[in-house]
């Protein structure tokens, strides 16, 4: 085993023989996350808006005991976990479309940078074609917006479920929503509202686009929907908010967080979408699922497990 003093002796000896190089300065901040994936003939871009501390206390299914053990198994620290918010570009090298618009500037320096992201990969804003909509959370949605209230993606058309819109549109909704709830329907309200004109309403399980078809998966929002990618007989499933924290889902996907709006339905589709992915080997893209949020699931015992997607060049 190497010690801290057996390095250090060694790094001494490499410096007296080396010559003095200039101090680079601490960069205190990522790059933007970007990465590409072929999907048959489509290109797939995984694009960073940034990370989200979520704490244990949002998983009322579970003690602090299990949480805090589930955590410290995939060497995380007890406590507020950090969670990717990750959207994803489909380039079908005709149409640009997006799914999901991360979280604008609502929520902190921490998220909002998609916009980074898409112009890391030498994409603009304007050249989205259409945004597909996993569903209406802040997280996902207030980037549809600028600080002014315009349209972020210019010229997209906005794709949403039926089901999402009939939700948070409701009149009622406000009435009986919970507290945490509340932020949440009136930022639905603000982020379509640059789109009044352009939003084009779906109902699940047909195809909305070439090689792209919406799934239905209910339970974290009545509309929540996931995209299955298909092209030359490759395929890619962009399933949203399956989970939120991987280290506590995975192994225990009877664990729902406070913001499913039925926590019951969401653990259902998540154990459906789980036994389904290790039985298809179907490739997965998570929202919440370490960047670039790409990987497969697997079994591990009485639970789940996920092993990333390797680093791969483009063919």
């Amino acid at each position: 085993m190497i010690s801290r003093r057996t390095a250090l002796v060694g790094l001494a000896g490499l410096t007296a023989a080396s010559p003095v190089l200039a101090k680079a300065p601490l960069a205190r901040q990522q790059v933007a996350q970007a990465y590409r994936l072929r999907v048959g003939r489509f290109e797939v871009i995984a694009l960073g808006d940034g990370y989200l501390d979520i704490p244990p206390s949002l998983f009322p299914g579970a003690d602090s005991d299990t949480v805090d053990d589930l955590a410290r198994r995939s060497f995380l620290k007890p406590g507020p976990i950090p969670t990717a918010v990750n959207a994803f570009a489909i380039n079908t090298g005709e149409m640009l479309y997006l799914v999901d618009a991360g979280c604008g500037g609502v929520r902190g320096p921490a998220l909002g940078h998609l916009t980074d992201s898409l112009r890391a990969v030498g994409l603009d804003p304007a050249q989205v074609d259409a945004v597909l909509m996993t569903h209406l959370h802040i997280d996902h949605a207030a980037g549809l917006r600028t600080a002014s209230g315009a349209a972020a993606f210019p010229n997209a058309e906005l794709l949403v479920a039926e089901a999402e819109k009939t939700f948070w549109f409701d009149p009622g909704l406000p009435s009986r929503a919970s507290a945490m709830m509340q932020p949440m329907i009136s930022n639905a309200a603000a982020s379509l509202a640059p789109y009044a004109s352009r939003t084009t309403l779906f109902t699940p399980g047909r195809e909305i686009a070439p090689g792209i078809t919406c799934v239905p998966l209910p339970g974290h929002t009545p509309g929540h929907t996931g995209f299955l990618i298909e092209s030359d007989g490759e395929s890619l499933l962009i399933w949203g908010d399956i989970i939120h924290v991987g280290a506590y889902q995975f192994p225990r996907p009877d664990l729902s967080i406070a913001f499913d709006v039925d926590m019951q339905t969401a653990a259902a589709t998540r154990l459906r979408m789980f036994e389904q992915a290790v039985s298809e080997r179907i490739l997965i893209a998570g929202m919440h699922v370490s960047f670039p949020g790409l990987g497969h699931v697997v079994r591990d015992g009485k639970g789940f497990a996920f092993a990333p997607l390797a680093w791969q060049p483009l063919a």
